[in-house]
């Protein structure tokens, strides 16, 4: 699924940020089930999600499924990072099986959305 058109007014701009990327997807994120598969950040988060950063890093890369956490939960951990690099988030069909985008042939075709990050700057919408 392509969200082209409601992320029209980011494209070619540099400086956009994942919260308003998330601000984007709020309307469609509704019966889906998010999993941060990859983070690279900069951020006091333990108050969000009970652990700290390198915790959370930690469970992304050993997991399979990556960091499950409903859609308010993610908004709220992307407020409290100072800096994003890299992030690789991923949402499916709620009771639909989590593919691990760093194991699994075709898993794009298994979720709903994909948002990635790369670098800072560089964006991925799906």
């Amino acid at each position: 699924m392509k969200y082209t058109e409601i992320f029209k007014d980011y494209l070619g701009f540099n400086n956009v940020s994942m919260e308003g990327v998330l601000s984007s997807i709020a309307p469609f994120q509704e019966r889906l089930t998010w999993c941060i598969q990859f983070i690279w950040a900069e951020g006091d988060i333990k108050k969000i999600i009970g652990m700290h950063y390198r915790d959370l890093e930690t469970h992304c890369n050993d997991s399979d499924q990556g960091f499950i956490l409903s859609f308010e939960k993610l908004v709220d951990l992307v407020k409290a990072f100072k800096h994003i690099v890299d992030m690789t988030v991923i949402a499916v069909r709620a009771g639909d099986p989590i593919p691990n985008a760093f194991k699994e042939d075709n898993w794009e075709e298994q979720c709903q959305t994909i948002v990635t990050l790369d670098d800072g700057s560089w964006w991925g919408f799906y």
